[in-house]
């Protein structure tokens, strides 16, 4: 996960706003493999974190 959010943190992090960067963090603290789960759309994302900043942050890694 380093690799896919470091990635995008660094790309894209100064043009987030302060609610991104919340709900960035808040995904940050999940378990690595839920979030590989849904970045790669293996596993349905919940509620509370399907928002711009994953969408954005699925996008982003749609090639690797």
């Amino acid at each position: 996960m380093e690799f896919m959010l470091g990635r995008f943190a660094e790309g894209h992090v100064a043009d987030l706003n302060d609610d991104q960067l919340d709900r960035l963090e808040s995904l940050i603290e999940e378990c690595d493999a839920d979030l590989f789960g849904w970045i790669s759309a293996k596993t349905p994302v919940p509620v509370t974190h399907d928002h711009d900043v994953l969408r954005l942050i699925k996008k982003f890694n749609k090639y690797l």
